[in-house]
């Protein structure tokens, strides 16, 4: 079992008492995860918000956090860990359907509760690893499901908020890691690295 969550709170809660970082003073600050950490980063950034009220410039970056997984990805874990998850996005009024592996509704739900943040989600049409290893589904058929209607396509669509996507149309996993192969791999014409450079700037 991982204890994510109490050691951000833990950690966070040391760095301020000890004046290590001081958030409210910040212009900019940065929450960002990839893979498993880029799901954490999505939930977890309401452990953060509270401390960063202040300052004017606040990103939330997902990179291939997934989200889009198929009838079986519930049933490869225990009742305990489904339970904590359960718990976790109860919070922001969003139930799960165990018999379908589809999280992706969550995302407008974490836009429109952090109005003053932007919020950036990478992630691959064809990501191999959250496809076959954890949503036990095709290639195809997650590319289906990013791009329908209820998934992160349809769901980050409107220009005007404060969410937005960039889905390139590959099996590759995270794109804003130390692999350069990724830097090629462009999506709306733009490489991973200018879609964050162009949230950055507004």
């Amino acid at each position: 079992r991982h204890h994510g969550r109490q050691n951000l709170r833990l950690a966070l809660a040391a760095l301020l008492a000890e004046g290590a970082v001081k958030l409210p003073q910040a212009e900019e600050f940065v929450l960002m995860g990839y893979s498993a950490g880029a799901i954490g980063a999505l939930f977890h950034v309401f452990d953060v918000a509270p401390h960063v009220r202040a300052v004017p410039r606040k990103y939330l970056l997902a990179d291939a956090p997934g989200l889009h997984f198929g009838p079986k990805f519930w049933k490869k874990f225990t009742l305990e860990w489904i339970q904590d998850v359960e718990s976790a996005l109860q919070r922001l009024n969003f139930r799960i359907n165990r018999d379908q592996g589809n999280l992706a509704g969550v995302i407008p739900i974490i836009c429109r509760a952090l109005p003053d943040w932007k919020v950036g989600i990478l992630l691959g049409t064809r990501d191999a690893v959250m496809a076959r290893v954890f949503g036990e589904i095709s290639l195809d058929d997650h590319r289906d499901l990013v791009l329908g209607e209820n998934g992160l396509s349809g769901l980050t669509s409107d220009p005007s908020d404060n969410c937005s996507a960039w889905m390139p149309d590959t099996a590759l996993h995270t794109f804003l890691t130390t692999d350069h192969s990724s830097l090629q791999i462009k999506a709306g014409g733009k490489s991973a690295m200018q879609f964050l450079a162009d949230l950055l700037e507004g």
